[in-house]
């Protein structure tokens, strides 16, 4: 992950080294205060999540149903986030159970609640996983004629969002094996 909050507090760092004179260990030490921050507080990325749900769902031709049920899709998808931060270092099984949590949540309640298109609230609430960075990265790395790097992470994004309908494909599925629909 890309911590652009670290990246200025480093340079930072430097400026103030260029400026100033420290001695090795007091540098290790802010250096180590650095690597230890917390990035958002958990409040932060629940609100994040969700809302960044709701509004691509209204984005997307979304109701008022479907923006609230994308909205708790939101926060169940920030609790898988906070719960593998902590646990694991394979993102590929976040991506999946991501995928999986949108689609079966969002097939489940357009069964209870009347005029909810799934498809529209599992496309807003996915939003929130999707690997622009590295799709970014690798378009500009293709274009800059670094043709390795570039297909890595291209292939890195594809296999990404591979995962992620994969896991909403499952999640509908699962849905409709238990309801029997």
């Amino acid at each position: 992950a890309i911590n652009l909050g670290k990246v200025a507090k480093v340079n930072d760092f430097a400026r103030c080294i260029e400026i100033t004179t420290l001695d090795f260990p007091e540098a290790m030490e802010k250096l180590d205060r650095i690597a230890n921050s917390k990035t958002y507080p958990q409040a932060v990325i629940f609100a994040s999540y969700s809302l960044t749900a709701a509004i691509f769902t209204l984005l997307y031709g979304g109701n008022f149903a479907e923006t609230a049920v994308a909205f708790v899709i939101g926060m169940l998808l920030a609790i898988i986030r906070l719960l593998f931060a902590q646990r694991f270092r394979f993102p590929f099984f976040e991506y999946f159970m991501g995928g999986f949590v949108a689609g079966f949540f969002s097939i489940l309640a357009s069964g209870f609640i009347t005029n909810i298109n799934a498809y529209i609230v599992v496309t807003g609430a996915l939003i929130n996983l999707m690997p622009g960075t590295a799709l970014v990265n690798g378009v500009r790395d293709m274009l800059h004629g670094d043709s390795v790097s570039g297909q890595a992470r291209l292939g890195e994004a594809l296999l990404m969002v591979s995962i992620l309908a994969a896991g909403a494909a499952i999640g509908f599925g699962a849905e409709g094996a238990l309801f029997h629909r």
